[in-house]
């Protein structure tokens, strides 16, 4: 299955387009270009937590602390900190992967976590 992603600009991003143009990736390639972007860049810690709902789900909680400079996330179904364990940017970033890839959401989602504003916005996820 393909999904279509817009892709804002052309590849040599000195052209803009008028939002018409797709992509169009498979599940496996969404989900490799998403692997490439967390790699390729240091962990994107407000991208990561606005994607949280659309990969792990909406029962999953996750807080910043900038008191530690850490994040806590909660086990599904526990949205009380007590029951929330500390963890990284870096840790998300892999947390999320790990869902992708063992679970992959429909296209219609994993073209929803390509085309999210944050990642839009530097023209990194999925090449978008």
């Amino acid at each position: 299955m393909k999904t279509s992603l817009p892709v804002p600009g052309d590849l040599k991003g000195d052209t803009a387009l008028d939002g018409k143009q797709h992509v169009f990736l498979s599940v496996a390639e969404a989900i490799d270009a998403i692997r490439t972007d967390f790699h390729q860049y240091p962990p994107q810690r407000r991208l990561f937590m606005d994607l949280c709902p659309l990969i792990l789900g909406p029962e999953i909680t996750v807080a910043d602390d900038p008191r530690c400079q850490c994040m806590w996330i909660s086990k599904p179904g526990r949205t009380r900190k007590t029951h929330m364990r500390r963890t990284t940017a870096r840790e998300l970033g892999r947390v999320l992967l790990n869902a992708l890839e063992n679970g992959p959401p429909s296209a219609e989602v994993l073209a929803e976590i390509c085309r999210h504003p944050k990642a839009c916005e530097k023209n990194r996820v999925c090449g978008v």
